[in-house]
């Protein structure tokens, strides 16, 4: 009885371990490419003129919410961006260059 109880005990400290280093593995991967993509949808909505500016704030709790903005043209909020392929955005903004020449 007692070899069964040290097996079983060996068996779930080390299943236990590995189970908690894979999910740390999996949420550090996910939020480095999360951040990698936010990243380079902010370098192309600077290099295409786009400016990132406050458009209000919540009437309660903290925080406040961004949009960027390009003269002439629709504002993209950031809410939305949070959601958008990085694919996508390059479409759009291609196509309001199109519109605009």
């Amino acid at each position: 009885m007692v070899e069964k109880y040290f097996a079983i005990k060996v068996v779930l400290t080390y299943f236990a371990a590995g189970v908690a280093a894979l999910a740390v593995s999996v949420f550090i991967a996910r939020v480095a490419l999360e951040s990698i993509k936010q990243n380079r949808k902010t370098t192309l909505l600077r290099k295409n003129g786009y400016e990132r500016e406050m458009y209000g704030v919540p009437s309660v709790g903290d925080g406040a919410f961004y949009w960027w903005v390009k003269d002439g043209e629709s504002p993209i909020r950031e809410h939305e961006l949070q959601h958008m392929s990085y694919r996508r955005l390059k479409e759009q903004i291609g196509r309001k260059k199109e519109n605009k020449q």
